[in-house]
């Protein structure tokens, strides 16, 4: 008795391993995709619809878009660049959204907490300059238990009530951003008195103008806190007293940014690099860090990766260079915009930070140090004087002897000067060319030159470097060195950028057909 074999069944069921595919897929491809037949047709389209960004696609046609949108929205969890969105389509058509962006739309509180209620899987919420929303929206974002991810930006009206309960009700909510907020007057007494436990990962406060006291209770209720932006907030300051309480709460945090808050003085920062050994990316450009703050984030922080102090202007060479020599997993440092700095910090041994691939030096003072000793020139000149009064009839030809002497000293110091700044130069180009991992390099000021003489050539031994920026030189570059970066310059460069008097326009014509490849600004 024969039996019929019967074809074999594959375990996998072929729409779903075809959407599965085209879920990794990118939008070119997926386009091209659904174009092959009816059964790629589909779940390319359903695979095209989940990340949607609203502008760019309503720009290409206004009814293939709403035609589409109210046939595959439903697939819709991502939209993106929700410039003057409808706020009503999107609540009808996109009920499994779970990212939402809305930027310079006028939502009204209504519209919103209709679109919330509809979607209440969203856990991840942008609002950026939505002016037209009032405190009562942030009562609506209180009611989405998913939230991850609340980013509100140029809000004119945020209040502490609903605030709160923001806090209270989104138990995931793991990154909290208020940029360009009113903040001001709020304590959240209320996350200390009910003792609620934050699970936050990421604080950003930039440009609130938050009391020190509200910062206090983010940090106690937020032991898990690794990222900490303050930047902008001018008048904010951390007494030392709030940072020993919050000292065990810090103990996780990897990225801290305090650009220009300049009432945080050096002792507190001092305390905040003592309370977060893992640190490994900091901005305190423009505040009042001193040489001592700098030398405790190298001895505390040995995780340090990126490093901006610009414009500090308390720091010296001595601080800048104790950086240069103990941060050796450095890899992005800014040291510009600095009063005090000059040629010292590249003299001396070899700089430690090796793995540096990106590094920005300007306005650092290449006329020091000065190499003259004067004060024995002063010595000598004085015991001439004294020499001469000793005889009468004599004073006539000492003044005019001293007077010749006096001009031929002037003469070896302007020579001098130049010498040395060709040393400092110098000293600057070897240092560079030691960082082999140097990727971006950006340099300039009004006493910083760029010569072959000065050793320029060395920055040729550079095997990594991508992009060479130029800032406010002393004057215009020399025809060999323009030549040499046309000729000679590595071919892994792919960004150019000088100020507009540093480069001679008869030469922007040859460069650009030289190096077409080269992006020039």
């Amino acid at each position: 008795m024969s039996r019929t074999s019967q074809p074999k069944q594959s375990p996998l069921n072929i729409q779903e391993l075809l959407s599965a595919i085209l879920l990794v897929t990118d939008r070119p491809t997926l386009l091209s995709c659904s174009l092959v037949s009816k059964a790629w047709y589909i779940p390319a389209m359903n695979a095209l619809w989940r990340h949607v960004y609203w502008k760019p696609l309503l720009e290409e046609g206004e009814a293939y878009f709403l035609e589409g949108l109210a046939k595959y929205g439903r697939h819709t969890i991502e939209l993106q660049d929700n410039t003057m969105a409808d706020m009503s389509l999107i609540a009808e058509h996109c009920p499994h959204l779970k990212c939402l962006r809305l930027s310079i739309t006028t939502p009204d509180d209504s519209s919103l907490a209709n679109l919330l209620a509809r979607a209440p899987r969203i856990s991840s919420l942008h609002l950026f300059c939505c002016r037209q929303l009032s405190s009562e929206s942030i009562w609506s974002m209180a009611r989405l238990t998913h939230l991850r991810v609340l980013d509100l930006r140029n809000l004119l009206h945020v209040d502490e009530d609903g605030l709160m309960a923001v806090l209270r009700n989104c138990p995931k909510l793991r990154q909290l951003c208020l940029e360009d907020v009113n903040l001001v007057g709020m304590t959240l007494q209320g996350l200390r008195q009910s003792g609620i436990r934050l699970e936050l990962e990421t604080l950003s406060l930039m440009r609130s103008n938050p009391r020190g006291e509200m910062i206090a209770n983010f940090l106690r209720c937020s032991p898990e806190l690794s990222s900490l932006s303050l930047a902008r907030n001018y008048g904010v300051g951390l007494p030392e007293m709030v940072l020993h309480e919050v000292h065990d709460s810090l103990i996780h945090m990897t990225f801290l940014n305090l650009e220009s808050c300049k009432l945080i003085d050096n002792t507190s920062i001092m305390m905040l690099f003592v309370s977060c050994p893992l640190l490994a990316r900091v901005n305190v450009m423009g505040t009042a860090i001193e040489d001592s703050g700098l030398e405790q984030l190298a001895n505390s922080c040995l995780a340090l990766e990126r490093l901006n102090i610009g414009y500090c202007h308390e720091i010296t060479d001595a601080g800048a260079r104790y950086v240069l020599d103990h941060c050796r997993r450095l890899k992005f440092l800014d040291l510009s915009g600095h009063l005090g700095l000059t040629a010292r910090i590249f003299f001396g041994a070899r700089w430690q930070c090796t793995g540096l691939e990106s590094l920005v030096l300007a306005d650092i003072d290449m006329s020091w140090p000065e190499h003259h000793d004067f004060q024995e020139e002063e010595k000598e000149e004085e015991e001439e004087e004294e020499e001469g009064e000793e005889e009468e009839g004599y004073e006539t030809a000492v003044a005019v002897k001293r007077k010749e002497e006096e001009e031929e000293e002037d003469e070896e110091i302007d020579g001098g000067t130049h010498q040395e700044r060709d040393a400092n130069h110098a000293a600057m180009f070897g240092q560079l060319s030691q960082l082999r991992h140097l990727k971006n390099l950006a340099i300039g000021g009004a006493k910083m030159s760029i010569r072959l003489s000065d050793g320029l050539d060395k920055l040729g031994e550079l095997p990594c470097l991508e992009s060479w920026q130029v800032r406010q030189l002393e004057g215009t570059l020399g025809e060999d060195e323009i030549r040499w970066l046309i000729e000679a310059w590595p071919l892994t460069l792919k960004r150019v950028q000088y100020d507009r008097d540093t480069w001679p326009k008869t030469w922007m014509r040859y460069y650009r057909r030289r190096r077409p490849r080269l992006l020039f600004s």
